[in-house]
């Protein structure tokens, strides 16, 4: 989890989203001023307005057509990363149809089947007519790549997501291209993570019994094993009444995290983790983002989508996984779903137009469905992320991660308890695919935070 304005280097701080800031010279003062916030309406405000629903999917298609038309505009081919999910297809799809030469449309292609959606991206580009690119991962890649993401990025990250990011813009640079457009930002604003759907049901389906609840959340994890444990959350280790009393309710985003800190917690030493006993993150989140007056009387998917896209969002997101593994190779991506016309409009209708039943984005589907193949248009969120650190393909991974963690970095960590984490990395059986999921994000935060050090502090 990231709050606002914090950042793992004392004295260092980032802008909050939304904001611009002013150096004052002659007294070396820093001021920061909000320009721009989104705008959820209160529950009495959505009762009042009516919506028909095929204005309001004529609306979305009306509004991401122009988005990406104005992303198209450029001095250079613009490519396009293509995942074969619904969100890379809508933007592959769309923007096919406006040019009369084929993209190049760019997929990360996986050696474990479970993970690999090439297949997918590969009928997507035969149905739009666009060049299919795959970009083959596996753990050697992994490896070779894994530093300099850190580096790059200056962030700590929970998967090997990140470093297929990076991988994958060295591969549009080195195709020759400069611009690609992508399908950032749709889970946002059209409420796509698995945790939105869970904070739907818990809280919306009030006439379902808690036993029929449990078992569409059970069949809601069960259709994402990839991610189940961190985009699903599975436990219930703390929470915060501080998030609760100003929210009314806990989000499950900010669930699955603070269950990965509870667990990620003893491996810290123990002057930190008695310097950091008393800081709850989620607390701290809640603060930055100032008076939560612009959620009061909101409804809850409102409040869970305006609190992740104020933090994780813009703080790791757009950074980690976007602009910073992108511009390492010179590569500009633009994002469609982020156009402010568009996030404004859908930030006004009824949760209905974005959860319904079970499906996510419901809207997008109906507003894009001429575009995708059937596949694409029905197809579940799968996040992207790499296979497990236990699977026989990722040992070599593995053994890196374990040869980083006995290094010389590691005892010069400020933070980390070397010998503690060292037993951690041994205990590799045993977890269901959930654990798994959690035990496997600690790894990747614990040795990307060592490298962050190694290359930042230490050099």
């Amino acid at each position: 989890m990231h709050a606002p304005a914090s950042s793992s280097f004392s004295n260092i701080f980032e802008l909050p989203p939304g904001h611009y800031g002013i150096a004052y010279l002659d007294d070396l003062q820093f001021s920061t001023h909000l320009y721009w916030d989104l705008y959820f309406p209160t529950i009495v405000e959505q009762r009042k307005t009516q919506f028909r629903e095929e204005d309001v999917i004529s609306k979305v298609r009306q509004r991401f057509t122009e988005a990406i038309k104005l992303r198209l505009k450029a001095d250079v081919p613009v490519a396009c990363y293509l995942s074969g999910g619904l969100d890379a297809s809508s933007v592959l799809g769309i923007a096919q149809s406006m040019l009369d030469k084929p993209i190049d449309a760019f997929t990360l292609s996986f050696d474990h089947p479970t993970y690999d959606e090439s297949s997918d991206a590969r009928s997507m580009t035969e149905y739009a007519g666009s060049n299919y690119h795959p970009v083959e991962i596996n753990g050697d890649i992994l490896v070779f790549c894994f530093e300099e993401t850190a580096y790059i990025g200056e962030k700590m990250f929970f998967n090997g997501n990140a470093i297929t990011k990076y991988v994958l813009s060295r591969a549009v640079r080195d195709r020759g291209c400069k611009v690609v457009i992508t399908g950032d930002g749709a889970d946002e604003v059209f409420a796509g993570y698995g945790w939105f759907r869970q904070d739907f049901i818990e809280n919306y389906l009030e006439d379902l019994p808690q036993e029929e609840k449990e078992l569409i959340l059970k069949d809601l994890e069960s259709g994402d094993p990839v991610s189940d444990g961190v985009f699903m959350s599975s436990a219930r280790l703390h929470q915060s009444r501080v998030v609760k009393s100003a929210l009314g309710f806990f989000p499950n985003w900010m669930q699955s995290f603070m269950d990965m800190r509870i667990k990620i917690f003893p491996l810290f030493c123990k002057d930190y983790a008695d310097y950091i006993k008393n800081n709850q993150i989620a607390d701290t989140l809640m603060e930055n983002l100032g008076g939560m007056s612009v959620l009061k009387n909101r409804p809850v998917l409102s409040k869970s989508l305006y609190t992740f896209t104020k933090s994780m969002f813009p703080h790791f997101v757009l950074t980690m996984m976007g602009d910073r593994t992108e511009m390492a190779h010179s590569i500009e991506g633009r994002q469609p779903f982020l156009d402010h016309h568009l996030v404004d409009y859908l930030s006004v209708l009824p949760e209905k137009y974005k959860i319904r039943g079970l499906t996510e984005k419901y809207v997008l589907r109906e507003a894009m469905k001429s575009v995708l193949t059937d596949r694409a248009y029905k197809k579940q969120k799968q996040p992207l992320w790499t296979p497990p650190l236990i699977d026989k393909k990722n040992k070599k991974l593995h053994e890196y991660m374990k040869d980083i963690v006995h290094s010389r970095e590691t005892l010069d960590m400020p933070f980390l308890d070397q010998k503690k984490l060292i037993r951690f990395f041994e205990k590799d059986e045993g977890h269901s695919q959930a654990d798994q999921n959690v035990v496997d994000a600690i790894k990747f935060l614990t040795v990307s935070s060592i490298l962050i050090h190694k290359r930042l502090v230490m050099c």
